[in-house]
């Protein structure tokens, strides 16, 4: 799946702002969503460990088939790389090239 990026002098000068405005907001939810998944990350740790140390004993408890399932979805949503994905989106509206000629150029200086 490719996608052509359109540069954004060929889009309607009006629309900028709107633009922007949605990429700044994004960047917004990005960043919340890096503090949540490092709790994530954190309680799935604490949940795998009372799951390591307590299946044997609860196996057979109805309750523990929620705990099971509760530890197989946080799995799945750890596994979806959702910050990386929101990242991706985002990157593909800036030229990476010209950021690293930007860069180039303020050491030199």
């Amino acid at each position: 799946m490719t996608s052509e990026q359109t540069p954004r002098a060929s889009i309607d000068p009006s629309r900028h702002g709107s633009i922007d405005a949605e990429l700044k907001s994004l960047k917004l939810y990005s960043r919340r969503l890096q503090s949540l998944l490092t709790v994530h990350a954190t309680e799935l740790q604490v949940l795998q460990r009372l799951y390591y140390k307590n299946k044997n004993q609860h196996r057979g408890a109805l309750f523990w088939r929620n705990v099971t399932e509760i530890r197989r979805f946080l799995e799945r949503v750890e596994k979806l790389n959702l910050l990386d994905s929101i990242n991706g989106l985002r990157s593909t509206f800036y030229d990476t090239t010209q950021k690293c000629r930007n860069d180039a150029l303020q050491h030199i200086g």
